[in-house]
């Protein structure tokens, strides 16, 4: 039997990761919270760098080029998730979040899923104007499932009944797998784009400091452009 890329993740892997999130990282998000600010970021019609990602995960004070040592057994993990998540979307026919067992894992999976979606906020609320965008009702129902306004949650009791909440896990993945289709074109032409752009930055001649400036003003660029900054 051919597993799938949610297989991957088994209970261990998951729970590690949130005991170490939880005792090291007081700011981080959780895991849950994680699974689902990735799959945003993964459905986003443009690439985000790594390391604004990992920002987001451990809270402002993180910097990829300063690693403390804290990091390090967690960053491993991490970036399985990264890349189980990008092989979900893109090759399993059912996505499924990855969730620890908490009455409150889907609450937070879908308030990482929106925080993800800030990196693409003009596109995604375009996306919920659209008349065939019905199927992300699942994923405020989450946001909102102990939300104080009453009058926002989808059902009056809280936490949802163990029914609801897998009819609604069932509905989410068929936003997600939505949501990924409907950007996928433009994520396409727009990794093209930064391709093409990478290779002519490349061809471009660096510009030596005893050179003519290329502004034209007749100085060496070290005693003009260069030193303009």
């Amino acid at each position: 039997m051919q597993t799938n890329a949610y297989d991957a993740m088994t209970d261990q892997l998951i729970n590690n990761l949130e005991r170490q999130l939880t005792n090291i990282f007081s700011k981080s998000m959780s895991w849950d919270e994680i699974d689902g600010f990735f799959t945003a970021i993964h459905s986003s019609p443009y690439r985000v760098p790594m390391d604004e990602v990992l920002s987001e995960v451990f809270g402002e004070h993180f910097t990829s080029d300063k690693v403390d040592a804290d990091y390090m057994p967690i960053l491993a993990p991490i970036f399985e998730l990264w890349n189980n998540i990008g092989d979900r979307l893109s090759t399993d026919d059912i996505f499924l979040p990855c969730l620890t067992g908490s009455d409150e894992a889907c609450h937070r999976w879908a308030l990482g899923f929106f925080q993800g979606t800030n990196y693409f906020n003009d596109e995604w609320h375009a996306f919920l104007d659209r008349d065939d965008a019905g199927a992300v009702v699942p994923l405020f129902a989450f946001k909102h499932e102990f939300d104080k306004d009453i009058s926002l949650r989808p059902y009056k009791e809280k936490p949802i009944s163990h029914e609801q909440r897998n009819k609604l896990l069932q509905y989410l993945s068929v936003a997600v797998t939505q949501i990924y289709q409907h950007f996928e074109p433009q994520r396409k032409l727009n990794a093209l784009k930064e391709q093409k752009s990478q290779v002519i930055s490349r061809d471009e001649p660096k510009i030596g400091r005893n050179d003519p400036c290329y502004c034209g003003s007749g100085k060496k660029y070290k005693k003009c452009c260069l030193n303009s900054g």
